[in-house]
This record gives structure tokens, sequence and C-alpha cells, in this order.
């Protein structure tokens, strides 16, 4: 037979190992919210340099000319003249690299929105 004393001891028990693991999961749940808040920043951050640089791209005919010679290991050739020649890109290979460029861009921003409403 269970006395009174014994059901409130173990009523209380439960009381405060359930409040425990409440005040753990809510920690646990602030420390989820904030990772996934500093993702969402950084997110953003990749995407708006991401514009940055197409905006700059499509602007300057010098600044793709330079980032492609930045790819370039002036170190593998040993004269100018072994290096291999830079082709300026016609409008369709820039237009087809924009757009490629576009559609990475949706897809972050989708993934942003996504996480924004999974953390909201």
């Amino acid at each position: 037979m269970v006395n009174e004393e014994d059901l409130l001891s173990y009523a209380a028990s439960v009381i405060k190992t359930l409040s425990r693991e409440r005040d753990h999961e809510r920690c646990a749940h602030v420390k989820t919210r904030e990772a996934s808040d500093a993702r969402i920043i950084e997110l953003e951050a990749m995407l708006s340099r991401r514009e940055a640089e197409l905006e700059s791209c499509v602007s300057s005919r010098d600044h793709l000319l330079s980032m492609n010679a930045r790819t370039t290991r002036p170190t593998l050739y040993k004269t100018k003249s072994s290096a291999p020649k830079v082709n300026p890109m016609s409008p369709e290979e820039v237009m087809s690299i924009l757009d490629a460029a576009s559609t990475r861009n949706r897809m972050l921003e989708t993934e942003v929105n996504r996480l924004a409403k999974q953390v909201g």
C-alpha cells in the first residue's frame, strides 16, 4: 500500500525532474536559435557578396579580365608567351554565367527563407 507521504514525495521528484528537463530543452532551443540566426546572417552575407561581385563583373570588363588573370599561376610559366591566352568572353557566355549565378542566388535565398521560417 502506498501512503500519502510517499506519493507526494514521488510527485515532487517527478516535477523536479521534468522542470530540469524543460529548462535544459529551453537552453538547447536558445542555442539552436542562435546558431540558426548566425547561419542565416552568413548566408545573407554570402548572397550579398555574390551579388556585388556579379554587379562588378557586369559593369567592368577590366574587372572580369583581372579576375581571369588572378586565376592563372604565373610561377607555372617560364615566359609570358608560354602562358595560355585569355580570350574575352562573348556576351552570350557572360549572360550564361550570370544566369547560372542568378539561379544559385535564388537557391541561397530559398534556403535562407526556409531556415528563417524554421527558426521563427
